[in-house]
């Protein structure tokens, strides 16, 4: 809504500090109706994603949630973000297929190990600052649904709790600025005691990035067989695009080339290559379909902010006694446009006498 400050135009008669006044009104607008409403959070609601491509099949979960929604190679996960080195033996509770449909709308996985209860979210686009609020909900509706029996929080006797730990798993091209996201950063004022925290750590495994880091550490990426697999077959889709390839083709290579590395052999052997490619040809169409739909929620923000702010201003304009030519010159309409609300103004001033 800023813009429309901008796009205010004078001539080189109207007085500066008219000038001065009409921008200092617009800004008080502005300002207000921003504190007023706040800044508008967009959602996905948590329906079941299914859709029928060309197998026929359903699908409910994206790429990392597949991957990774399996004891295994959730261990695996946990072992690389934790810094430890659990045996398969280790027990993992996963999520049920409830909580499951619902993480796997955003391309999340969830699993208690031990005394730890992990909430792993995967990004390959900008980071959203807004992930620990994400993380929340996640946790508070896992824990009563999974963790905990129904009847249980109204007992007197102290419910014992796995130890939450949150990451944001970050696959996208640019390196990330921030190694925590914080809930507090939402926070109107943060300089103010506050009692609830929620961070998220954010690990890279970009491919190149990642490879880096393992040879710097000394270790071996396949060490973590399944995390390089996902991480490699994103990369080589993403190059594959760069190259101007088709994405269904773009695809295709990629997965075949993890096929001929012997990477993530055993997912794409029980997975099938046919339900694969067409797991990952929407997941990459639902990602365009958010990108457009989140420019178009803009464009209309800007649109309803534009006019909502302009039937602020038009009326003081006119009682500051600009003409209506000056008025549609200042806020870009045209004059009939102006004429007709100058015409309502007049109208309504009269009836306040």
């Amino acid at each position: 809504m800023y813009n429309v400050v901008n796009q205010m135009s004078f001539t080189a008669k109207t007085p500066m500090k008219l000038v001065s006044g009409i921008r200092k009104i617009i800004v008080e607008i502005v300002k207000g109706a921003m504190y007023n409403k706040g800044e508008k959070l967009s959602t996905i609601r948590g329906s079941e994603v299914t859709t029928k491509e060309n197998t026929g099949h359903s699908f409910k979960s994206f790429f990392f949630a597949d991957l990774f929604n399996d004891e295994k190679r959730a261990l695996e996960l946990f072992n690389l973000l934790e810094n430890e080195n659990l045996p398969d033996s280790t027990k993992v509770v996963l999520c049920d297929e409830e909580m499951s449909k619902i993480l796997a709308l955003r391309n999340d996985v969830a699993f208690i190990i031990e005394d730890r209860f992990i909430i792993v979210t995967e990004h390959q686009s900008t980071l959203s600052r807004n992930m620990p609020l994400r993380i929340l909900r996640y946790f508070a509706d896992i824990l009563f649904a999974v963790a905990l029996d129904k009847g249980s929080i109204y007992r007197k006797t102290l419910i014992k709790l796995p130890i939450p730990k949150f990451y944001v798993v970050y696959n996208g091209k640019d390196t990330p600025r921030d190694s925590v996201l914080k809930l507090s950063d939402a926070y109107v004022d943060k300089s103010k005691a506050f009692d609830l925290e929620v961070r998220a750590r954010i690990v890279d495994i970009e491919y190149e990035r990642f490879c880096r880091c393992a040879e710097t550490s000394g270790s071996h990426p396949e060490q973590y067989s399944n995390v390089y697999g996902y991480s490699f077959l994103v990369h080589e889709i993403h190059k594959n695009l760069d190259k101007g390839i088709r994405r269904d083709q773009a695809i295709k290579r990629a997965v075949e080339k993890c096929i001929e590395e012997g990477i993530l052999t055993e997912y794409i052997k029980n997975k099938g290559l046919e339900e694969l490619l067409a797991m990952l040809s929407y997941e990459y169409n639902h990602a365009d379909e958010i990108a457009y739909r989140a420019e178009e929620s803009k464009e209309e923000g800007r649109q309803e902010g534009k006019a909502e702010v302009l039937s602020e201003i038009v009326p003081r304009l006119i009682n500051l006694g600009l003409s209506v030519e000056d008025i549609a010159k200042a806020t870009g309409l045209t004059i009939h446009e102006t004429a007709a609300r100058y015409e309502v103004q007049l109208k309504n001033n009269e009836n306040k006498k």
